[in-house]
Protein backbone atom coordinates (compact mmCIF):
# COMPACT_ATOMS: atom_id res chain seq x y z
CA UNK A 1 0.00 0.00 0.00
CA UNK A 2 3.02 2.31 0.99
CA UNK A 3 4.53 1.55 -2.60
CA UNK A 4 1.59 2.12 -4.57
CA UNK A 5 0.77 5.35 -2.40
CA UNK A 6 4.41 6.97 -3.52
CA UNK A 7 4.35 5.96 -6.92
CA UNK A 8 0.91 7.53 -6.71
CA UNK A 9 2.44 11.00 -5.10
CA UNK A 10 5.82 10.88 -7.47
CA UNK A 11 3.69 10.78 -10.62
CA UNK A 12 1.81 13.74 -9.32
CA UNK A 13 5.03 15.35 -9.03
CA UNK A 14 6.34 14.87 -12.41
CA UNK A 15 2.96 15.58 -14.04
CA UNK A 16 3.55 19.09 -12.16
CA UNK A 17 6.94 19.61 -13.26
CA UNK A 18 5.98 18.78 -17.37
CA UNK A 19 3.26 21.15 -17.12
CA UNK A 20 4.87 24.20 -19.49
CA UNK A 21 5.20 26.83 -17.69
CA UNK A 22 3.49 30.17 -19.01
CA UNK A 23 5.23 32.89 -20.93
CA UNK A 24 6.54 36.00 -18.51
CA UNK A 25 3.74 38.47 -18.73
CA UNK A 26 4.35 42.09 -17.98
CA UNK A 27 4.02 41.65 -13.81
CA UNK A 28 6.03 39.37 -12.24
CA UNK A 29 6.26 39.31 -7.92
CA UNK A 30 9.06 39.62 -6.13
CA UNK A 31 8.47 39.60 -2.42
CA UNK A 32 4.98 39.27 -2.93
CA UNK A 33 4.54 42.87 -4.27
CA UNK A 34 3.14 42.78 -7.85
CA UNK A 35 5.61 44.97 -10.22
CA UNK A 36 4.32 45.81 -13.52
CA UNK A 37 6.69 46.30 -16.36
CA UNK A 38 5.41 48.65 -19.58
CA UNK A 39 6.78 49.11 -23.11
CA UNK A 40 6.92 51.35 -24.93
CA UNK A 41 3.36 51.06 -26.63
CA UNK A 42 1.53 51.03 -23.09
CA UNK A 43 2.85 54.73 -22.48
CA UNK A 44 0.30 56.95 -22.12
CA UNK A 45 0.79 59.54 -24.76
CA UNK A 46 -1.34 62.18 -22.45
CA UNK A 47 0.83 62.58 -19.74
CA UNK A 48 3.10 65.26 -21.04
CA UNK A 49 2.67 68.53 -19.30
CA UNK A 50 3.06 71.51 -21.51
CA UNK A 51 5.47 74.21 -21.02
CA UNK A 52 4.14 78.01 -20.16
CA UNK A 53 5.62 80.08 -23.22
CA UNK A 54 5.99 83.56 -20.58
CA UNK A 55 7.57 81.97 -17.72
CA UNK A 56 9.89 79.14 -18.34
CA UNK A 57 11.51 77.29 -15.78
CA UNK A 58 15.28 78.27 -15.10
CA UNK A 59 16.42 74.36 -16.63
CA UNK A 60 14.21 74.67 -20.00
CA UNK A 61 15.86 77.66 -20.77
CA UNK A 62 18.81 76.10 -20.16
CA UNK A 63 17.82 73.09 -22.64
CA UNK A 64 16.85 75.72 -24.88
CA UNK A 65 19.86 77.08 -24.86
CA UNK A 66 21.64 74.19 -25.84
CA UNK A 67 19.32 73.38 -28.50
CA UNK A 68 19.67 76.87 -30.06
CA UNK A 69 23.40 75.84 -30.99
CA UNK A 70 21.94 72.81 -32.71
CA UNK A 71 21.95 73.49 -36.37
CA UNK A 72 19.81 70.94 -38.28
CA UNK A 73 20.78 71.73 -42.44
CA UNK A 74 18.04 72.34 -44.54
CA UNK A 75 18.39 71.49 -48.55
CA UNK A 76 16.14 70.07 -51.00
CA UNK A 77 17.16 66.55 -50.65
CA UNK A 78 18.22 66.14 -46.55
CA UNK A 79 14.14 65.53 -45.78
CA UNK A 80 14.90 62.53 -44.27
CA UNK A 81 18.10 63.32 -42.39
CA UNK A 82 16.79 66.93 -40.92
CA UNK A 83 13.09 65.25 -39.99
CA UNK A 84 14.90 62.96 -37.44
CA UNK A 85 17.04 65.56 -36.16
CA UNK A 86 14.22 67.70 -35.85
CA UNK A 87 12.35 65.26 -33.60
CA UNK A 88 15.60 64.06 -31.55
CA UNK A 89 15.88 68.16 -30.49
CA UNK A 90 12.07 68.00 -29.28
CA UNK A 91 12.66 68.52 -25.26
CA UNK A 92 11.20 66.37 -22.57
CA UNK A 93 8.55 65.00 -25.40
CA UNK A 94 8.65 62.45 -27.99
CA UNK A 95 7.37 62.60 -31.82
CA UNK A 96 4.14 60.49 -31.18
CA UNK A 97 3.42 62.28 -27.56
CA UNK A 98 3.71 65.58 -29.19
CA UNK A 99 1.21 64.34 -32.36
CA UNK A 100 -1.24 63.08 -29.49
CA UNK A 101 -1.25 65.90 -27.59
CA UNK A 102 -0.99 68.93 -30.10
CA UNK A 103 -3.58 71.50 -29.99
CA UNK A 104 -4.21 70.93 -33.77
CA UNK A 105 -4.42 67.79 -36.34
CA UNK A 106 0.16 67.66 -37.86
CA UNK A 107 1.57 65.59 -39.84
CA UNK A 108 6.08 65.22 -39.47
CA UNK A 109 5.95 66.98 -43.07
CA UNK A 110 4.21 69.70 -41.91
CA UNK A 111 6.15 69.82 -38.45
CA UNK A 112 9.03 70.17 -40.49
CA UNK A 113 7.80 72.69 -42.99
CA UNK A 114 6.33 74.87 -39.68
CA UNK A 115 10.00 74.83 -38.23
CA UNK A 116 10.88 75.93 -41.52
CA UNK A 117 8.70 78.87 -41.95
CA UNK A 118 9.43 79.90 -38.15
CA UNK A 119 12.72 80.00 -38.89
CA UNK A 120 12.51 81.86 -42.06
CA UNK A 121 9.85 84.40 -40.86
CA UNK A 122 11.39 85.03 -37.31
CA UNK A 123 15.34 84.36 -38.09
CA UNK A 124 17.58 84.47 -35.33
CA UNK A 125 15.48 86.08 -32.62
CA UNK A 126 14.45 85.18 -29.11
CA UNK A 127 12.49 82.24 -28.53
CA UNK A 128 9.78 84.08 -27.30
CA UNK A 129 9.89 85.84 -30.31
CA UNK A 130 10.06 82.39 -32.40
CA UNK A 131 7.22 81.02 -30.34
CA UNK A 132 4.83 83.70 -30.55
CA UNK A 133 5.63 83.51 -34.31
CA UNK A 134 4.41 79.86 -33.92
CA UNK A 135 1.25 80.47 -32.38
CA UNK A 136 0.00 82.38 -35.05
CA UNK A 137 0.27 79.24 -37.09
CA UNK A 138 -1.16 77.18 -34.63
CA UNK A 139 -3.93 80.44 -34.31
CA UNK A 140 -4.86 80.04 -37.93
CA UNK A 141 -4.98 76.32 -38.10
CA UNK A 142 -7.94 76.54 -36.01
CA UNK A 143 -9.94 77.36 -38.97
CA UNK A 144 -9.30 73.91 -40.82
CA UNK A 145 -11.16 71.58 -38.52
CA UNK A 146 -12.30 69.58 -41.26
CA UNK A 147 -8.49 69.13 -42.46
CA UNK A 148 -6.54 65.86 -41.48
CA UNK A 149 -3.62 68.03 -41.50
CA UNK A 150 -5.15 71.42 -40.38
CA UNK A 151 -1.52 72.73 -39.66
CA UNK A 152 -0.31 72.17 -43.77
CA UNK A 153 -3.75 74.37 -44.83
CA UNK A 154 -2.86 76.90 -42.85
CA UNK A 155 0.75 77.23 -43.92
CA UNK A 156 -0.09 76.29 -47.88
CA UNK A 157 -2.81 79.03 -47.85
CA UNK A 158 -3.27 81.10 -50.67
CA UNK A 159 -1.89 85.05 -49.60
CA UNK A 160 -1.04 83.74 -46.02
CA UNK A 161 2.73 82.64 -45.64
CA UNK A 162 4.40 83.36 -48.91
CA UNK A 163 7.82 82.23 -47.75
CA UNK A 164 6.83 78.77 -48.34
CA UNK A 165 6.75 79.48 -52.36
CA UNK A 166 10.06 81.13 -51.67
CA UNK A 167 13.36 79.46 -52.39
CA UNK A 168 15.08 80.22 -48.77
CA UNK A 169 12.54 78.11 -47.49
CA UNK A 170 14.64 74.81 -48.81
CA UNK A 171 18.02 76.55 -47.87
CA UNK A 172 17.31 78.30 -44.59
CA UNK A 173 18.95 76.08 -41.77
CA UNK A 174 16.91 76.05 -38.73
CA UNK A 175 18.15 75.02 -34.98
CA UNK A 176 16.67 72.66 -31.95
CA UNK A 177 15.18 76.02 -30.46
CA UNK A 178 13.11 76.75 -33.23
CA UNK A 179 11.98 73.29 -33.00
CA UNK A 180 11.10 73.67 -29.58
CA UNK A 181 9.17 76.97 -30.34
CA UNK A 182 6.77 75.54 -32.69
CA UNK A 183 6.52 72.41 -30.26
CA UNK A 184 5.32 74.40 -27.31
CA UNK A 185 3.33 76.50 -29.21
CA UNK A 186 1.33 73.25 -30.94
CA UNK A 187 0.92 71.98 -27.08
CA UNK A 188 -0.17 75.39 -25.45
CA UNK A 189 -1.64 78.48 -25.85
CA UNK A 190 0.15 81.33 -24.06
CA UNK A 191 -1.20 84.20 -25.83
CA UNK A 192 -4.37 85.10 -27.06
CA UNK A 193 -6.25 82.59 -29.62
CA UNK A 194 -6.95 85.05 -31.67
CA UNK A 195 -3.36 86.22 -32.54
CA UNK A 196 -3.23 85.72 -36.02
CA UNK A 197 -1.10 88.33 -38.37
CA UNK A 198 2.63 89.75 -37.71
CA UNK A 199 4.55 91.53 -40.11
CA UNK A 200 7.73 93.43 -39.86
CA UNK A 201 8.51 96.87 -39.25
CA UNK A 202 4.80 97.83 -38.06
CA UNK A 203 1.61 96.92 -37.07
CA UNK A 204 -1.88 96.03 -39.76
CA UNK A 205 -3.55 99.30 -39.97
CA UNK A 206 -7.17 97.10 -40.02
CA UNK A 207 -5.63 94.82 -36.87
CA UNK A 208 -5.55 95.23 -33.11
CA UNK A 209 -2.19 95.54 -31.86
CA UNK A 210 -0.83 93.24 -29.38
CA UNK A 211 3.15 93.07 -29.01
CA UNK A 212 5.97 93.69 -31.20
CA UNK A 213 9.19 91.63 -30.43
CA UNK A 214 12.21 91.34 -32.30
CA UNK A 215 11.36 94.27 -34.90
CA UNK A 216 8.04 91.93 -35.67
CA UNK A 217 4.85 92.97 -34.95
CA UNK A 218 2.00 90.73 -34.04
CA UNK A 219 -1.99 91.80 -34.32
CA UNK A 220 -5.03 90.01 -32.98
CA UNK A 221 -7.66 89.29 -35.08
Amino acid sequence: MFKKRLVAVTAMVLALIMVPAKPASAASVVSGAAITVKSANDINESSYTPVNAKKLTSSYKKKLKKQRKNTIRVTKGNYKTRVKKEQNALIDITWQQLKANSQVKISEKSFDLMCRVVQCEAGNVKYSTKEMTAEVIVNRARSYKKSSDQVNKALTAKHQFSVVRMSRIHTNDINGETVNACKDALLKNSHPKNLKYFRAGYYFSWAKPYKHSDGTYFSLA
